[in-house]
């Protein structure tokens, strides 16, 4: 008696164990995970989204120094780049284009989802909205450096959307590479302090867009000046201006210059060096 006593109280606590773990409560959602609702429904999520787009800039002092000839030795094993060994694999590695085409993706999908931010902190929004403009104005930058025209991606792609895409030309880019800094210096603080050290500023943005236009004014990227380079390619509006005067390039990069330095924060490490 005792023993069917026993099973039978067995049985009805696993029925009721059973019953109680419902596909709801089998239906847990990953700690680690989380839905577009869930980030655009928090600040904090958003703003870890905007950090991760930060993860993709290299590190240290080196970043892209490396990736010359006058860096490397000719006979260096592994760096065919380096020797003019160029195939679209390494390419593809040492220009990080996969890597920053995924954080561009990530800076449109912050772009098109910032309006749904549930946040009443206008100044916040702004803040992450130009610092993710500069970052894909940043990265487009450096794709530029290594590939000159690049397709200039601005929306976030779906499963059926057409992908293939192709290559605007140099001066394209540095237009909208240009202009995004812009965008982002009208939204960005003129400095950072606490724990948002290091985030991007005002002066990050105008400093890139001087950088930028720094080198599109050079003589690499003027028509009369590498015609040798040029000559045979089939799209020489991928490597450098095809019309144009250089002096006004030359004069943009100036004027994007001197808008560093008359915001009043930056300064010469020494200005005054002593003598050697």
């Amino acid at each position: 008696m005792k023993k069917i006593t026993f099973i039978t109280r067995l049985l009805l606590f696993v029925a009721v164990i059973i019953t109680s773990c419902g596909k709801d409560k089998l239906d847990v959602k990953p700690p680690s995970e989380f839905s577009n609702t869930d980030v655009w429904g928090d600040p904090a999520l958003a703003q870890a989204f905007v950090n991760s787009i930060y993860l993709g800039i290299p590190w240290g002092m080196a970043i892209y120094a490396g990736d010359v000839d006058e860096s490397r030795s000719r006979q260096e094993a592994g760096f065919d780049i380096g020797n003019s060994l160029v195939t679209p694999d390494n390419a593809g590695n040492w220009g990080n284009w996969d890597g920053s085409y995924s954080n561009i993706r990530s800076c449109n999908i912050f772009l098109e989802n910032v309006g749904n931010l549930k946040s009443d902190d206008a100044a916040l929004k702004d803040r992450m909205t130009g610092e993710v403009t500069f970052l894909r104005a940043w990265y487009y930058y450096n794709l530029t450096n290594f590939y000159g025209g690049v397709p200039l991606v601005t929306k976030v792609y779906g499963l059926t959307d057409e992908f293939l895409i192709p290559r605007s030309s140099y001066e394209e880019c540095m237009k909208f590479i240009a202009d995004e800094c812009d965008k982002a210096a009208a939204l960005l603080p003129l400095t950072e302090t606490g724990d948002n050290n290091g985030r991007a500023t005002k002066g990050s943005a105008l400093a890139l867009k001087a950088n930028a236009l720094l080198y599109a004014a050079s003589d690499l990227h003027n028509p009369q000046k590498n015609a040798s380079v040029t000559s045979g390619f089939s799209k020489p509006e991928l490597l450098g201006y095809t019309t144009g005067d250089p002096a006004t390039r030359w004069k943009a990069a100036k004027d994007a210059a001197k808008a560093v330095m008359d915001l009043g924060v930056y300064s010469l490490y020494k200005p005054d060096p002593s003598p050697l």
